[in-house]
């Protein structure tokens, strides 16, 4: 599982990392994105991506509050996207909410001091522990949003 995240994302395996250390990587990525983001023209298409981004990111979130005791939804990051007919800048600053809120969450599990190898399912990876979670929520917003122009 953690082989087919490194192949799909070319990144270090979150094992190599803590859970800390994956909550600070999300802060200090989220910058370099914000910043990409901020430059980027106010299109459909730029739209479509971002809306997509932010699906993801909330709906990784959801997967997230399992490891504190909520239930697994049956979802999909679809169902998370914002309203389609929001401006670029809302876009953008719903962004920036949602890493801020993934952020809280990792900080949350520290905290909550769960099994290292519990995990919550995702339909393509597997199951994937908290930290694979962290890393695949970083990863696909770095990947993904290079198809922002």
């Amino acid at each position: 599982m953690l082989n087919k995240l490194k192949s799909l994302f070319g990144d270090s395996s979150p094992n190599d990392m803590t859970l800390d250390q994956l909550a600070d990587q999300l802060q200090e990525n989220a910058n370099p994105l914000a910043k990409h983001m901020r430059t980027a023209r106010d299109s459909d298409a730029n739209k479509t991506q971002l809306s997509r981004i932010i699906g993801v990111e909330r709906w990784g979130q959801a997967r997230l509050k399992v490891f504190l005791g909520e239930d697994l939804a049956e979802d999909t990051a679809a169902d998370h996207r914002p309203l389609a007919h929001l401006d670029w800048d809302m876009l953008t600053a719903q962004w920036w909410a949602a890493r801020k809120d993934t952020i809280k969450l990792a900080r949350e599990i520290v905290a909550a001091k769960i099994d290292d190898a519990q995990t919550v399912p995702h339909p393509d990876q597997g199951d994937l522990t908290a930290r694979a979670w962290l890393h695949y929520l970083d990863a696909n917003a770095k990947k993904e949003v290079k198809r922002i122009r």
